[in-house]
């Protein structure tokens, strides 16, 4: 991964497969957190998952019959529509189902997207 990837404010995984917040980008290209200097080639993007979808608050209907086998699912916050094509494939997309913008895989990118279309931080509640 490469520093410029990063926002403050983003999680990711450090070389122990801690969650880290990112509160620091330095010259050296490391990333500054709770527990100290991190370089950034050490550090893993954490999957999107439906799990972290629903911890930032989104919410979550289906798109196409949830009786079909491997059914569409949509998860909205505002104005934000996130798509699952197949709701046993944990791949994702923003924007329409005949029109994707861009295939999310990753958590940081999400975190980016949300804060450029709203200027707004997604909030991470843990206890869901």
């Amino acid at each position: 991964m490469e520093a410029k990837e990063f926002r403050l404010g983003n999680y990711a995984k450090d070389q122990f497969d801690q969650l880290i917040t990112v509160s620091a980008i330095d010259y050296k290209d490391c990333l500054d957190n709770e527990i100290g200097d991190i370089p950034v080639y050490v550090l893993q993007p954490i999957p999107l998952t439906e799990e972290w979808l629903l911890k930032f608050g989104f919410s979550c209907s289906f798109i196409s019959d949830p009786q079909e086998r491997g059914a569409t699912k949509g998860y909205f916050k505002e104005e934000i529509r996130i798509i699952q094509i197949n709701e046993d494939i944990e791949e994702f997309i923003i924007g329409g189902h005949d029109f994707p913008i861009k295939d999310l895989k990753y958590v940081h990118q999400i975190q980016n997207i949300y804060f450029s279309l709203t200027g707004q931080e997604l909030d991470y509640d843990s206890k869901l």
